[in-house]
């Protein structure tokens, strides 16, 4: 009987080739490729996502500068714009005549005329407590 190169001589086992990889290492190789595969996808799908945030943070900043009109709190031109504003404000001489003010407060009362029912109302809602619980029952 003449011995195959592949089984042996009582033909029940494969011979493996001398320079195969035993299962340990096909599974260590197998899991590096694989590790080495989802690193670079998780690698290039991070940059991808970080560049499109980055933008969509710079156009947002942009639009917001534009919103706001230059203004910018904090900085020299700032502190000097609110030290105008204040004594601007703070001088008897400016603001609103005697009539222009009595004519504001009679508005303002009539409005809270009106509205007053309404947010004693909603006040006594939100204010008053939680209904008691009824006491639980033994089991």
């Amino acid at each position: 009987m003449a011995a195959s190169s592949s089984t042996s001589e009582q033909g029940d086992k494969p011979i493996a080739p001398a320079n195969s990889l035993s299962p340990l290492m096909m599974f260590a190789a197998k899991t590096i490729i694989v590790v080495s595969v989802c690193t670079t996808a998780l690698i290039v799908s991070s940059s991808y996502l970080s560049s499109n945030v980055l933008q969509i943070i710079d156009r947002a900043s942009e639009r917001l500068k534009e919103a706001s009109g230059g203004f910018s709190i904090g900085g020299s031109p700032f502190w000097t714009k609110l030290e105008n504003e204040l004594d601007r404000i703070a001088d008897p001489q400016s603001g609103l005549s005697p009539e222009k003010q009595e004519k504001l407060l009679i508005k303002l009362r009539a409005a809270s005329n009106k509205w007053k029912p309404f947010l004693a109302e909603v006040y006594a809602i939100v204010t008053e407590p939680p209904p008691a619980k009824p006491p639980a029952k033994a089991p």
